[in-house]
């Protein structure tokens, strides 16, 4: 009984991520200039900015328990809201020439806050589900 509502955790987790990048798509089209330069970095930037994201969207997936699924699906949250915010910030509120330069540190500092959850989950006893990685 306890399994369908860990898939559904597990798939809402897979949905945000994949919303986040959406999102980050429309963003930077919206914000463009629409140069080849900026056509050709739209997928590097995409990349480089969601990473944090969707890795934490495959610990959501990798959890073989509701608590850890929770627990790294709040962390994906936290990390989209981040990523809105700064997106609001550095682009509509307090637009500047060097407004997107921000935007290549931020992926590693979120890195380093889905590391930190990542080893407090550790500690807690998380493991990953045995099937997450067979084909």
């Amino acid at each position: 009984m306890g399994r369908p509502n860990l898939e559904i955790l597990w798939r809402a987790g897979g949905w945000l991520a994949l919303a986040s990048v959406a999102g980050l798509t429309v963003v930077l089209i919206m914000t463009s200039s629409f140069d080849a330069a900026a056509i050709l970095a739209f997928p590097f930037v995409v990349t480089w900015v969601a990473a944090p994201i969707v890795g934490a969207a495959a610990f959501v997936g990798a959890s073989s328990t509701h608590t850890g699924a929770i627990a790294f699906l709040v962390a994906e949250v936290s990390l989209m809201v981040s990523t809105a915010w700064l997106i609001v910030r550095q682009l509509y509120l307090y637009p500047g020439p060097l407004s997107g330069v921000v935007f290549i540190p931020w992926p590693v500092a979120q890195w380093v806050v889905l590391g930190v959850v990542f080893l407090a989950a550790l500690l807690f006893g998380w493991r990953m589900r045995p099937d997450f990685l067979r084909d």
